[in-house]
């Protein structure tokens, strides 16, 4: 299952977001910085990860994300991933 949301992720941020990364590079250890990611686009990720996996996000934690590891985290935990 994280692979899976791993790869939903990825798209999200290629795709929708518009980042000009390569979806095959991002890794579990690059930050929000090393994305190319700013406040609108975490605001926009938030809606999107919500419609995507029918979850609710609290925008304080999204704030908390550093890393592509905290958002895998947070997305398992939201959607019962053990």
């Amino acid at each position: 299952m994280t692979q899976n949301i791993r790869q939903v992720l990825a798209k999200i941020l290629v795709e929708e977001l518009k980042l000009p990364i390569d979806p095959a590079t991002i890794s579990d250890d690059q930050s929000i910085e090393d994305l190319g990611m700013n406040s609108l686009h975490l605001m926009k990720l938030i809606y999107l990860l919500e419609d995507t996996f029918d979850i609710r996000l609290d925008t304080d934690e999204i704030l908390d994300v550093d890393g592509v590891r905290d958002l895998l985290s947070l997305l398992e935990a939201k959607i019962g991933v053990c």
